[in-house]
C-alpha cells in the first residue's frame, strides 16, 4: 500500500489553540493506519509563488510542495479566506481532493486570489511570491534569488497604488 499523507490546514495561533490541534493530529495519527500520516498547518505556514501560466503552493520552512498530500481538509478559513480561496483553487488545479469545495465560488476579495484565477488563465502577471508577513525578513535571501532586486513589495488589499514599495535590500524590507 502507498503511503498517504493528509494535511489539515487550521488558522490556529494562539497556544491553547495550536496545542489543541497538536492533540487532536497525535490522536488521529495513533488511530489510523500506519500507511496514513496526518499534519496540520497554519496559513502563515505556505508561500504562494505566481506568474503568467504557473502556480506552486509550498511550505516556507521545508518548500514541499502542497501536491505531495494526498487530500486536504480546510478545518477553518474565515479569518484567512483568501489564502484559502488561492490554496482551493490551486489544489482543485492540480486534481488534489479537498473539503470545502465551497471555497472555489467565493468571489476575490484581494489581489491574492484574484492573482490566482488569473495566472491559470493565461493572463500575463508579474512574478509574485505571497507569504505570511512575517515570513518576508527571514525569507529575504530566497526572494533576491527568485525575483532579483530591486523588487516590488505590495499589500494585498491596497489600492490605488498606496502600500506599495521599491525593495532594494533586506533592510527596506524589514
Amino acid at each position: 500500500m502507498t503511503h498517504k499523507r493528509i494535511l489539515i490546514i487550521s488558522s490556529a495561533e494562539k497556544e491553547e489553540a495550536i496545542s489543541y490541534n497538536d492533540t487532536f493530529v497525535k490522536a488521529l495519527n495513533e488511530g489510523v493506519d500506519e500507511n496514513i500520516t496526518i499534519e496540520w498547518h497554519n496559513y502563515h505556514d505556505f508561500v504562494i509563488r505566481l506568474g503568467t501560466d504557473s502556480l506552486d503552493i509550498s511550505l516556507v520552512e521545508t518548500g514541499e510542495s502542497l501536491s505531495v498530500f494526498d487530500f486536504v481538509y480546510f478545518k477553518s478559513f474565515f479569518r484567512y479566506h483568501d489564502q484559502a480561496v488561492a490554496i482551493a483553487t490551486y489544489l482543485k488545479h492540480i486534481g488534489k481532493p479537498f473539503v470545502s469545495s465551497e471555497l472555489l465560488t467565493y468571489v476575490p476579495l484581494t489581489k491574492l486570489s484574484q492573482l490566482v484565477r488569473l495566472a491559470l488563465g493565461s493572463l500575463p502577471i508579474a512574478k509574485t511570491i505571497y507569504m505570511s508577513i512575517e515570513k518576508y525578513v527571514e525569507q529575504y535571501d530566497n526572494l533576491v534569488m527568485e525575483l532579483g532586486t530591486p523588487f516590488i513589495f505590495k499589500a494585498t488589499d491596497g489600492a490605488g497604488g498606496r502600500d506599495n514599495y521599491l525593495i532594494r535590500n533586506k533592510e527596506q524590507l524589514a
